[in-house]
C-alpha cells in the first residue's frame, strides 16, 4: 500500500519563513475603525497550537474560518478539526466533529466555503479508521445546526488524496485537491452534484505529481483551478468550460514563476493568480500574473511579501491579501489598504462580504507558537 505523510500545500512552510522579514505597521487599536485593515480578536483551541486556513461568510455577521489544533504526546502529535464563527461581533469558537478516525488523530482542514446560512462546506484530509499515516479527502457539512462528515473520493490505487481548496456559487460547489494516480499523484478536481462527488482528473502536463491548490467559480461554465507540478511547484491552471478541464494555454513560464497561491477569474479572458517570480529557481518576489486569452502578464503586487491570495466578485474591484497586508485591484494595478502591527504572521484566506467587509484568517507566531489571527477592513462607506 503506498501511503502519504499529511502536509501542507505547496509553499506554505516557505510562505510562514519569510513572514518574519516583513515590516510592521504602525499599530492601530482601533479594531472599529473603517477604512483601515486591523486585527479582531479571535480564540484559540485549548492546545499546543491552533492553525487556520480558509474563510468564507454571507453576511457581516455570518462567517465561518476552519483549521486544525495540535496536541503533543511523548512521541506524536494529535490534530483534530477547528471552526470559528462570526456573529456580527465576535468569533466564537464552534463545536466540529472528528471524522471516522482510528488511533491516529490527524485531521486538518483546509478551506471552506458558505453557500447560505444553512449550507458551508469545509475540507482537508484525515487518516481514515485501519490506516497508518495514509490521508485521504475530507468534507465536512453545515446545516444551520450541526457539523456532518461527507465522504469523499479516494485515490484511483491504493490510498493518498487530498482536498486543499473549495469554492461555491449559486448551485455550483468544486473542491480541488490531489489523488495518487498511476504515475504519481493527480490534479483532482470534485464537483458535487447534490448527492454525491463527480470526480475528474485534469490533464498532466508530464510524469511529475500534480496538485491543485486554489479553485475560483466564475460561473458554470468557468471554473478556474490553479496549482503545481512536481517537487518545484511548476505553475499549472485548469479550466472547466462546463463539460471538460484543460490547461490554460499558453503556460505560465515555469522559468520565471513557481508556486501558485491563488487564482480568479472574471471571464476566460481575464485570469488571475497570485506567483513567486523566481530566478534561477531561487525566489525573488511575489507578483500578480494576468492572463488576457492569449498570454500572461506580469503585475507587482503592492509590497515584495505580499502573497496573493484574491477574492471578489468585480473585475475592477476585488481584493487581494496576503501575509498582514491587504490590497485592493482594480483590473490593472493594486493599492495597498493596510499591514498588521505584529511581528511575524500569515494570511492564507480573505473573503469579501456584502458592503465590502473584508475578512482575513491566517496565523500569528509572535508568542512563539502558532495561533489564529483574524483581520478586518471595513470601508467607511457601504460598497
Amino acid at each position: 500500500m503506498s501511503t502519504r505523510s499529511i502536509h501542507r500545500p505547496a509553499g506554505y512552510s516557505f510562505m510562514v519563513a519569510l513572514a518574519a522579514l516583513l515590516l510592521s505597521a504602525p499599530c492601530d487599536a482601533q479594531a472599529r475603525a473603517c477604512d483601515r485593515w486591523v486585527r479582531v480578536p479571535s480564540p484559540n483551541a485549548a492546545a499546543d497550537a491552533t492553525f487556520l486556513g480558509g474563510i468564507s461568510g454571507v453576511a457581516a455577521d455570518d462567517v465561518w474560518s476552519v483549521g486544525w489544533f495540535r496536541n503533543s504526546h511523548p512521541s506524536d502529535y494529535d490534530e483534530f478539526p477547528f471552526a470559528l464563527h462570526w456573529d456580527g461581533r465576535q468569533w466564537n469558537q464552534e463545536a466540529i466533529p472528528e471524522p471516522p478516525v482510528g488511533l491516529d488523530h490527524k485531521t486538518r482542514l483546509y478551506d471552506v466555503t458558505a453557500v447560505s446560512a444553512s449550507e458551508v462546506w469545509a475540507v482537508g484530509n484525515y487518516i481514515p479508521p485501519d490506516s497508518v499515516n495514509t490521508i485521504e479527502t475530507l468534507a465536512m457539512r453545515w446545516d444551520g445546526d450541526d457539523w456532518t462528515f461527507v465522504p469523499g473520493p479516494t485515490a484511483q490505487i491504493g490510498s493518498g488524496s487530498s482536498f486543499y481548496a473549495i469554492d461555491s456559487k449559486g448551485d455550483e460547489l468544486w473542491a480541488v485537491g490531489y489523488a495518487l494516480g498511476s504515475a504519481g499523484t493527480d490534479n483532482l478536481a470534485a464537483r458535487w452534484t447534490g448527492s454525491d462527488w463527480e470526480v475528474y482528473h485534469p490533464i498532466r502536463i508530464n510524469n511529475g505529481d500534480h496538485q491543485f491548490n486554489a479553485v475560483h467559480i466564475a460561473s458554470e461554465d468557468l471554473v478556474v483551478a490553479a496549482g503545481g507540478v512536481g517537487p518545484l511547484s511548476l505553475p499549472y491552471v485548469g479550466l472547466w468550460d462546463g463539460s471538460s478541464w484543460s490547461e490554460v494555454l499558453p503556460q505560465i513560464n515555469s522559468d520565471d514563476y513557481l508556486g501558485l497561491t491563488s487564482i480568479i477569474s472574471f471571464a476566460p479572458d481575464d485570469i488571475w493568480v497570485g506567483a513567486s517570480r523566481v530566478e534561477n529557481l531561487v525566489f525573488q518576489y511575489f507578483v500578480y500574473l494576468h492572463f488576457d486569452g492569449s498570454s500572461w502578464t506580469e503585475v507587482p503586487v503592492v509590497h515584495p511579501f505580499h502573497v496573493p491570495y484574491l477574492e471578489g466578485e468585480h473585475p475592477r474591484k476585488f481584493y487581494s491579501g496576503g501575509f498582514g497586508t491587504l490590497a485592493r485591484l482594480n483590473g490593472r494595478g493594486a493599492r495597498l489598504l493596510g499591514s498588521l502591527p505584529v511581528d511575524v504572521w500569515t494570511i492564507n484566506d480573505i473573503t469579501v462580504l456584502p458592503g465590502g467587509v473584508v475578512f482575513g484568517s491566517g496565523n500569528t507566531f509572535d508568542t512563539g507558537t502558532p495561533e489564529t489571527l483574524m483581520a478586518r477592513y471595513r470601508p467607511c462607506s457601504p460598497q
